[in-house]
């Protein structure tokens, strides 16, 4: 119960519920009270005197404006709007009660609201997508303190509608390697296994030094809408590499990092990060477009030529507003002088944005990372990544690269800071020794010994917390001590959404994960790692929209059309756009390895038994463990199409395979839930309880344990199905139902052949069509 005074009440019409949830889970998640949930109350006069008792209570009342409350002459939230406006008649001057938002282009002049609502400022947010500045200013508003208001955007366009995360990646070539890693499609496969949440790359390590109060965020808006301008923002488009030797590739990307870690020292300023930034290399927009597209005011471009010990720089500071060329500087320096041309640069730019630099700030600024060049040298090359760009062999690149960068200048923070993030991933991913997590603390204790309130001790800190001890608390401790530091940085909205994903406070992790979208709109790695929460909660409706937005960014994803196709599935039941997108594809197309593939999924998805066994028997031999997954998903597919006798003939033969390989990897989750489900449709209890026993004697991760029991009861209920044990079969997807990460679809439980020996059972036809299990879970 919350304490009357301290809670702000939302009002708006029932069409905008979306809308209205997200801004709802915003303010939730910055620890605000919102009386917002309708659900439970009753209907009649119960209802309404609770509606009108917490008017009268509330501390802030914000009406919600949008063209659909224009439509409606006639509603509840009218009611409610004229109670609050009554309200403010007997409330004195100058305090604060009435805030109003508007979700969409709905002008102030034209809207169809009490006068009582126009004599205050308006704010709004696209499709309800809270900015932290509006965060701010409500939280400080309940807290009696004064604010500054939070600008009002220019109108907006209407909106359009709207993780599984990806692995943490250095470099996005390859459409965003094939949308981060191919991860954000949603299963096809009856056992495919839902893909758990890791991070994705951010920012390179930037040291700051610690102010003493936060700064109030750039105010910008998230989604498919045009984002908010801010005057103190801007982006840094790659610069231009004009050396003769292609080898210094390397050399202008590490410029541009740098200037980018210069900028975003300058609490003031919202700076885009380099993952977007990279997205602009060629681009054949203007400006302008560049501009409107990141939200940002101001663009800056150049050129590196490094010849021997001489560097030559151009950059030139653009008004994307009017594209107009505010200055152009030449630098033709020793390359000793490198950094002394970077803070000039970085001082010039904040000194035309009007931002007024703190003493702490200009010190940064002014800051010589190392004094050794060739050690810098190994630090650039070590940020790209290497050849591979992604995975373990880039990230054991960037340790070898920062290990011998510290050889030449063991002083140098931001390699250190680079070196703990590689060691980290490392560890977590793909060697848990305890050499290696001795490592981890080394570089650790290191960093906290020369740089403490840098930011690489901050961020690194979190990281180590997270992916070395699984200690939420202490790396939700550091990222919130970097976001006071740095309000308008998505880095570290971001980095705290990695940590709530895995503590399975979803609504939370959505909110800072679209704070990071609000303040780096066309980061890819942000819109996609949003996928998965939205998963998770089972708000596959948000899931569809969110992919529109993607798309709306990337028009020429060759995989985002299929997700938005079967997220649509998913959420309404609807087979007509993935039929059509596939109807559509070119004969070479459909009939490559990749297309036969696409269609096996899809004809499983939708529950087409005959299709699926057909486009399987086309596909290339595996072999392995995907072997046994394959042989399943086929047996699996001819019980439920009637022919249980070939399905075992097909499964049989594997079953000693699958049971040794949960032998030999005893620690192995996948193994054993994959033996488990062989011997399960095989008949064999006595096999797949042994394998299903072992699952509960396994230490759970502690990183992914909500999503490991989601994983385990699927399993459990799989298993109980297949072995004719109905009754707990049922109680075990019912117990589903109200787990996170469950990603349960009532409409694919109606078609998919797994769900095939349960089909006509009276209770489970009851959970599918209780409409509580087709809503979302948050």
């Amino acid at each position: 119960m919350s304490v009357p005074g301290t809670a702000v009440f939302l009002s708006y019409a029932s069409q905008d519920a979306g809308a209205v949830q997200r801004l709802c889970e915003s303010l939730r998640a910055a620890g605000v009270e919102v009386w917002f949930d309708q659900n439970e109350l009753t209907g009649g006069d119960a209802w309404d005197q609770k509606i009108r008792g917490q008017i009268k209570a509330c501390a802030l009342f914000i009406p919600v404006i949008s063209a659909e409350t224009q439509a409606r002459r006639e509603g509840y939230f009218r009611l409610e709007w004229k109670l609050a406006a009554q309200r403010t008649h007997t409330i004195a001057d100058g305090t604060p009660f009435l805030l109003p938002v508007v979700l969409d282009a709905t002008r102030d002049g034209d809207a169809l609201v009490p006068e009582e609502f126009r004599a205050v400022q308006w704010t709004r947010l696209a499709s309800g997508e809270a900015t932290p500045a509006f965060v701010a200013r409500v939280k400080s508003l309940l807290g009696g303190l004064s604010a500054p208001a939070v600008p009002s955007a220019a109108p907006v366009a209407s909106p359009v509608p709207r993780r599984a995360a990806a692995d943490e990646k250095i470099g996005l070539p390859l459409w965003v390697r094939v949308a981060i890693g191919a991860a954000m499609l949603v299963p096809f496969g009856y056992l495919a296994l839902r893909p758990t949440g890791k991070e994705t790359p951010a920012a390179p390590a930037k040291s700051v030094a610690e102010a003493k109060s936060p700064a109030s965020p750039v105010p910008v808006a998230t989604g498919a809408s045009t984002p908010v301008v801010a005057d103190k923002s801007i982006a840094v488009l790659p610069f231009v590499n004009r050396s003769t030797e292609k080898e210094n590739e390397f050399f202008a990307a590490g410029i541009h990092e740098d200037i980018l870690t210069n900028l975003a020292h300058v609490r003031e300023l919202r700076v885009v990060s380099s993952t977007t930034a990279e997205q602009y290399r060629d681009s054949k927009k203007t400006l302008r477009q560049i501009g409107a597209e990141l939200g940002v005011a101001w663009v800056l471009e150049g050129t590196v030529q490094r010849a021997g010990g001489k560097v030559h720089m151009n950059a030139q500071l653009i008004n994307a507003r009017t594209d107009e060329h505010v200055w152009a500087e030449t630098f033709d320096r020793d390359l000793t002088d490198i950094f002394a041309i970077q803070s000039e640069l970085a001082q010039k730019i904040t000194a035309s944005l009007k931002t007024v630099l703190s003493p702490d700030e200009k010190q940064q600024l002014e800051r010589r990372p190392t004094e050794n060049l060739a050690a810098y040298d190994l630090y650039l090359k070590g940020m790209t990544g290497g050849p591979s760009g992604s995975g373990r062999a880039s990230y054991e690149y960037i340790e070898h690269m920062m290990q011998a960068a510290l050889d030449l200048d063991p002083k140098f923070i931001e390699a250190w800071g680079w070196l703990l993030r590689s060691q980290s991933f490392i560890y977590r991913n793909y060697e848990p020794t305890e050499a290696r997590l001795a490592a981890c603390k080394a570089s650790y204790a290191t960093l906290m010994r020369l740089a403490p309130d840098s930011r690489a001790a901050i961020l690194g800190g979190a990281r180590f917390y997270l992916w070395c001890l699984a200690d939420f608390g202490r790396a939700i401790e550091q990222t919130e001590r970097f976001i006071r530091l740095q309000p308008n940085d998505p880095e570290g909205y971001f980095l705290l959404e990695v940590i709530q994903f895995r503590q399975a406070r979803l609504p939370e992790a959505i909110a800072n994960l679209r704070k990071s979208i609000a303040l780096d709109p066309a980061n890819p790695s942000y819109r996609f790692n949003l996928i998965g929460p939205l998963n998770g909660a089972r708000r596959y409706e948000d899931v569809v929209q969110e992919y529109q937005s993607i798309l709306k960014y990337w028009p020429d994803s060759p995989t985002v059309p299929a997700q938005i196709a079967t997220a649509i599935f998913r959420s309404r039941g609807s087979a007509r756009e993935m039929d059509a997108l596939l109807a559509a594809q070119p004969a070479a197309v459909a009939n490559s390895p990749e297309g036969i593939a696409q269609r096996a999924d899809w004809a499983a998805e939708r529950g087409d038994f005959s299709e699926f066994i057909r486009l399987e028997a086309l596909r290339p031999a595996v072999s392995g463990g995907a072997r046994i997954t394959r042989t399943l998903n086929l047996a699996v597919a001819l019980a439920a199409s009637g022919d249980l006798p070939a399905a075992r003939a097909r499964l049989e033969p594997l079953e000693a395979e699958a049971l040794q390989r949960a032998e030999k990897n005893p620690t192995n989750l996948d193994a054993c839930r994959l033996a488990s489900s062989v011997a399960a449709v095989l008949g064999h209890n006595a096999e797949a309880m042994r394998c299903v026993g072992r699952l509960d004697d396994l230490p759970d991760t502690r990183l992914n344990g909500a999503q490991t029991a989601a994983s385990n009861t699927a399993n459990l209920a799989f298993v109980y199905a297949w072995l004719g044990d109905k009754t707990r079969a049922i109680e075990a997807y019912e117990k589903l139902f109200h787990m996170p990460f469950s990603n349960l679809s009532v409409h694919e439980m109606k078609r998919q052949a797994r769900y095939a020996p349960l089909r006509g059972d009276p209770k489970f036809e009851a959970l599918l069509n209780d409409p509580k299990n087709a809503a979302p879970l948050f």
